[in-house]
Parts: structure tokens; sequence; C-alpha cells
């Protein structure tokens, strides 16, 4: 094994620990439903507030509202979205193998999973403009990510029958 190879397989490790990490922190998001509004709890964990009676008093009792709510995706997605952009290039750099092609799959699959709690939390904060300006700017993330993979892979003919998922 060479330079080259190591360097390929900690670009790898690099970049599965990011896509763990982040789909370990979103992953409440898939779980979202009408009405429901997202905060921390007193442990300081992401969590869901559901759509009842209490839901009011339980935010207020965690000092969460609209504005807590936006701060809250920037923490979950900020640095996620540098990741995306990362990937792209190292893949685009021909600096990939087929577990790098894997990864891409895991965090398209992942996006599609926790697009339909962002769509509900648009529905739930559609008087917000600030939080869905951010979450339909998360969405065309989302979508040029899968668009770029699909050019790459297009322009790449050894990688097209690995990519399945987007191609």
């Amino acid at each position: 094994m060479d330079s080259s190879d190591i360097d390929k397989k900690n670009e790898y490790a690099k970049h599965l620990k990011r896509f763990n990490e982040f789909q370990d922190i979103a992953k409440f998001l898939e779980d979202i439903k009408e009405g429901d509004k997202i905060g921390r709890n007193g442990y300081r964990n992401f969590c869901i507030y559901q759509q009842e009676y209490l839901q009011g008093a339980k935010r207020w009792w965690y000092v969460e509202n609209k504005g807590k709510t936006l701060e809250h995706l920037h923490e979950i997605f900020d640095h996620y979205l540098w990741h995306l952009e990362d990937i792209l290039t190292v893949f685009n750099s021909n600096n990939c193998g087929d577990d790098f092609v894997l990864l891409i799959n895991n965090n398209i699959t992942h996006q599609d999973k926790i697009l339909t709690g962002l769509n509900l939390l648009m529905e739930t904060y559609k008087e917000d403009s600030c939080l869905l300006t951010f979450i339909n700017t998360l969405k065309i993330t989302f979508n040029e990510f899968k668009t770029s993979s699909e050019h790459i892979v297009k322009t790449n003919k050894s990688q097209k029958h690995k990519f399945n998922r987007v191609y």
C-alpha cells in the first residue's frame, strides 16, 4: 500500500466520521410530524416537541422559540453543508473508490429521510421568513449535491455502474 492509498483511506475515514456524527445528530428530524416543533431538552439534546396541549408550556420552560429553532437548525446543518462540498471536491478529483461512492449514496439517502421533517417544519413555521429561507437553502443544497454527484458520475464512466442510487 503506497502513501496515495493511505491518503485515500484517511480521507474516507474523515468523511465517514463526519457523516456518522451528522446522522446521529439529525436523525430525530426523520420523526417530525405535522405541527411538531424542535428544540433542546433539559439534557441539551435535540428533541421534538410534539403538537399537544402542553407544547407551548414545555417550550417556554426550556426557553425555546422560533429564533432558537433557527439557531438549532444552523447548529445541525452548518458543518454538514461544508462536509458535502468537501465530499464533492474529493469525489471530483477521482480520489475515491467504491467506499466513497457508498458514502455519497448514504448521504443522499439520509437527506431524503430528513426532508419530510424539514418540509413539515416549513408548514409549522410558514409565517417565519428567516426559517423558511434557511430550510429552502438546505433543500436547494441537497438537490445540488445530488445533481453534482450525478454529473461527476456521467463524466467518470468508470464510476457509473457503482453509483446506482443517484444515477
